[in-house]
């Protein structure tokens, strides 16, 4: 590249030295790098114990860094900071967990998880 940016200079200098306006040199477009689709999953534990807090994680791939992360639950009780959601179960029946996550460029990408608790001492797997 170096090379062809000298031969162009040069070119430019002749055309000065003939009395003729140099044209502008155009420099080589480099290509342009593109992100893979944003995308996320949601993971956390399988049959968690009724009342112990438990962590569901989400893991956003693609898409360009950094990313913010939106969660919405159903009938798990809990808190969200960044990609990582502490919530309890408490009631029989299905749970929804659901996280969004939006990347620099406002890039959506969302995933859900459906759990439901056991009266089972299992702790959080």
């Amino acid at each position: 590249m170096r090379k062809w940016m000298m031969a162009a200079a040069m070119g430019a200098a002749l055309l000065a030295g003939c009395g003729r306006e140099p044209t502008a040199v155009r420099a080589p477009q480099q290509p342009r790098l593109t992100a893979s689709p944003l995308a996320v999953t949601l993971t956390g534990p399988i049959q968690p114990q009724y009342g112990i807090s438990c962590a569901y994680t989400a893991t956003a791939t693609g898409g360009t860094p950094p990313y913010t992360y939106s969660w919405l639950s159903s009938g798990i009780s809990g808190s969200g900071s960044g990609d990582t959601y502490w919530g309890t179960i408490s009631t029989t029946g299905p749970k929804t967990l659901t996280v969004t996550v939006m990347d620099d460029l406002g890039e959506e990408a969302t995933t859900s998880i459906t759990r439901s608790g056991t009266q089972s001492i299992v702790g959080c797997r």
